[in-house]
């Protein structure tokens, strides 16, 4: 077997990777557009370079490319930049957070948070309101440890309850929860602005703007969003599709969980005590007055701080003679370096990108302006959004979202507008992808789930639900971000 691979799969590999390369680094060599300037057009590259490479041969070893590349462009140097990558409040409270959720992870509280809410017994006779309920515990269980462990909990719940209720693969109710369950993971990891994507959107957007997204008004304004928006998928299931749930009707009667698995131990009900502590610190502060010792304290930390104090209480307490949290074994398992990589890297290159120095931020608002000034802001608002809900069925999320939050930044001074409320609901907005298989991660899992669904019943469904979901989800976040945000 030869020491490098040149079968065919690898050539095209190889291919791909040598025009990411061109891209980023032969850019800079073509005639300069007025007004970017010819560092402008060095930047420029490296960054479709990366938005190419992202998109087809990963993320480590083209930030690295790119990174090498910003320290030629003269707007920096090698201790400037790593100090850009490497020395936000965000990149340590990512690292802070992944340790932690490792926890909250392995001690499966998760699995008992679910199970309960699945227990109510409000629930029975009520088909819909469980549905509902149901894909809210996979929202809950994304946003705890993480949408892939969710979904596969939750169709678990589904494929048991179908088998009870004598429906079999490929049925419509399967089907439709599924796809709710699924749309519910995938807005999970957007609840809090320091989740995967969801970090490096924040990222983009405060090297852009120079504004750090708020970890509680961007939870205040996500929650009750995404809860609207699987509201209207349950009712769209029930009035448009009209899904017959009537033996689910009778298996309601029963009880689904098994007793055993709502019970806490010790060790789980300290885990969901630190984490609602944690969520309280960082959404708090909001609502408190400002002139309050602990709001004060708690702002003068950061999220970083916040995110420390819970590790600092598991590593003092002791549990078996030995510490709650081994910071070094969680974080070495639970760190997503491509995250932690990526987040480093869009700092300065987002920076760059909006510089006065590159002229592209003046470029993009001479381009778009006569179109979009012609509309007024609230349709420019509209217009961005719905830019961003069709690009991302069939592009890369991050991508899309990075591109807009560009675009947003270079005209809201000319519209008048504060570009922070319409940059949230972009990065919401942008992972609400799951009409195709290259929407999402999750949404190629739930196509590949072919024992289960059909992918031409998933079209249907998706392309049908996504346009109504979209006609309430964009003027209920445009009216409901102007009161929170």
């Amino acid at each position: 077997m030869p020491l490098i691979s040149t079968d065919s799969k690898s050539m095209v590999y190889y291919a791909k990777s040598a025009i990411v390369l061109i891209i980023m680094f032969g850019f800079q060599y073509l005639p300069a557009v007025d007004p970017i300037t010819p560092q402008g057009m060095h930047v420029l590259g490296i960054f479709i370079g990366l938005l190419v490479a992202w998109s087809t041969v990963g993320i480590i070893w083209p930030c690295f490319a790119a990174f090498i590349g910003l320290c030629t462009t003269g707007l920096t140097n090698v201790s400037g930049l790593l100090a850009s990558c490497f020395g936000s409040d965000i990149y340590v409270m990512l690292l802070c957070f992944f340790a932690f959720m490792t926890l909250v992870s392995e001690s499966k509280v998760t699995n008992v948070i679910i199970n309960r809410m699945l227990g109510l017994k409000i629930l029975r006779q009520k088909p819909w309101l469980f549905s509902f309920v149901l894909i809210i515990a996979a929202f809950v269980g994304s946003f705890l440890v993480g949408g892939f462990v969710a979904l596969f909990i939750v169709w678990e719940i589904i494929y048991n309850l179908a088998h009870k209720m004598e429906a079999k693969p490929y049925d419509p109710y399967p089907t439709v929860m599924i796809i709710g369950t699924t749309i519910a993971a995938i807005l999970g990891a957007v609840v809090f602005p320091f989740r995967a994507t969801g970090a490096v959107l924040a990222t983009t957007y405060t090297a852009m703007s120079g504004v750090t997204i708020d970890a509680g008004k961007f939870f205040a304004f996500a929650v009750p969003l995404e809860i609207v928006v699987f509201a209207v998928y349950t009712l769209i299931c029930r009035f448009v599709f009209r899904i017959d749930v009537s033996s689910l009707k009778k298996c309601l009667d029963e009880t689904l969980i098994d007793k055993e698995s709502i019970q806490m131990n010790s060790y789980q009900k300290l885990m969901i005590f630190i984490l609602l502590a944690v969520i309280l610190m960082l959404t708090l502060p909001n609502f408190m007055p400002s002139d309050w010792h602990i709001t004060i304290f708690l702002n003068s930390i950061g999220m970083s701080g916040k995110i420390m104090l819970a590790i600092i209480l598991l590593c003092i307490l002791r549990h078996n003679e030995k510490a709650i949290m081994d910071f070094g074994a969680a974080a070495k398992k639970g760190a997503s370096y491509e995250t932690l990589i990526m987040c480093a890297l869009i700092m300065p290159i987002a920076s760059m990108l909006t510089s006065d120095a590159t002229g592209i931020k003046t470029f993009v608002a001479g381009l778009l302006g006569p179109f979009l000034t012609g509309f007024g802001s609230t349709m420019f608002i509209i217009m961005l959004l719905l830019m961003c809900l069709l690009l991302t069925q069939v592009m890369n999320n991050g991508v899309i979202c990075i591109i807009l939050m560009s675009v947003l930044t270079s005209m809201t001074e000319t519209l008048g507008i504060s570009a922070t409320p319409i940059a949230i609901m972009l990065m919401i907005f942008s992972q609400l992808a799951f009409c195709t298989p290259v929407a999402t991660p999750m949404a190629g899992i739930m196509f590949a789930n072919t024992d289960w669904v059909k992918a031409r019943d998933l079209y249907r469904y998706t392309i049908m639900a996504s346009p109504i979901i979209w006609l309430i989800a964009i003027p209920f976040g445009i009216l409901w971000g102007g009161i929170v945000l």
